[in-house]
């Protein structure tokens, strides 16, 4: 979960543990899904593509393993952005 302004995406930072709490989760163990309407939430732009994915439960013990499409439908308000570095399958 990410906490910041929504209109700036480059103002983001992950929630504290006093946010995550009152979100009802558990450092280690955010959820992309979340009833906190103030909690801006950002996938990666691959995500899509990526089939089935695993992703937090809201507690650090367990996580969900879902289709990725389910999970972004799950989240209409999410964002995507690039975020992660992958490697290209390109020559270097």
């Amino acid at each position: 979960m990410l906490v910041g302004s929504a209109a700036c995406m480059g103002d983001l930072s992950p929630a504290d543990a006093w946010r995550l709490a009152r979100a009802g989760m558990q450092p280690g163990g955010v959820c992309p899904v979340s009833a906190d309407r103030a909690a801006v939430v950002v996938f990666d732009e691959s995500v899509s593509s990526l089939g089935r994915v695993h992703c937090g439960s809201g507690r650090p013990d367990s996580s969900i393993e879902i289709e990725a499409a389910e999970l972004l439908a799950a989240v209409p308000a999410a964002r995507t952005a690039p975020i992660a570095d992958l490697p290209t399958n390109e020559p270097a």
